[in-house]
């Protein structure tokens, strides 16, 4: 795995806030509006030199159809399919910080709920993403990138504590192919992606999943990754309430 250049150090926490409203039994809509904080250091002579990035980064849109809803199934209790559209919002200062892609986006999701046993369930997905090309900005270094297609998973087992609780691990990772240009204007196919260890506590204030409100907290730790910074582990903070 790659790990940050000798003499970094980066944390990264994220807080998601998700509102979603029916528009029936089967179909809704949703906003979603992530808040990325990021404490970056280098090591010098004269100690930490720190450059902290934060704010809001590229709201997302989105709606799924629910084609599956047998919630007393031994087996295949729900599943859906979801588009989502990445308006690309965050500023060109917040972009070459870290914040936000800077590219416009479109996610084709499946997701999918399995009943294993009364308390264990698995809860899964994967998707996916072209993210077009990377905004002009000027001195940031994946300017005017190609980003390209991007596929991802996720494969979480979800164990019920009592109705409003429960704890959450799996799998969850994307790779994607990016075309780069180097400071003569050579162009090359670079990979990417990251693969992390999810752990998550969740609560449900109602008791009740299909409520879909819920609020999470929870750490991605990576095991292999391939990008421009690879932090030890990152913080999530998840909000998700459902009209």
């Amino acid at each position: 795995m790659e790990v940050l250049p000798e003499g970094w150090y980066q944390s990264v926490s994220k807080f998601t806030t998700r509102i979603g409203y029916g528009l029936s039994d089967i179909v809704e809509v949703g906003l979603v509006l992530p808040y990325k904080y990021l404490d970056t250091r280098k090591k010098e002579k004269g100690g930490w030199v720190t450059n902290d990035s934060q704010g809001l980064e590229d709201i997302w849109v989105a709606v799924a159809w629910k084609f599956v809803d047998n919630p007393d199934s031994a087996t295949l209790e729900a599943a859906k399919l979801g588009l989502g559209f990445n308006l690309d919002t965050a500023s060109d200062n917040s972009v070459k910080n870290g914040i936000g892609d800077g590219a416009k986006g479109i996610r084709v999701v499946f997701l999918s709920h399995e009943h294993l046993t009364n308390t264990l369930h698995l809860c899964n997905h994967i998707y996916y993403e072209w993210i077009g090309r990377a905004r002009r900005i000027q001195d940031w270094k994946k300017s005017d990138w190609n980003y390209g297609d991007r596929i991802g998973y996720k494969f979480i087992a979800e164990y019920s504590l009592d109705p409003k609780f429960r704890i959450s691990a799996g799998p969850i990772g994307w790779t994607e192919v990016v075309e780069t240009e180097s400071a003569d204007g050579s162009k090359a196919f670079c990979k990417f992606y990251s693969h992390c260890l999810a752990v998550k506590l969740l609560y449900l204030p109602t008791g009740n999943e299909r409520d879909h409100k819920k609020i999470s907290i929870g750490v991605d730790i990576p095991y292999s990754a391939k990008k421009s910074f690879s932090p030890d582990y990152s913080i999530k903070v998840v909000f998700m309430w459902t009209f």
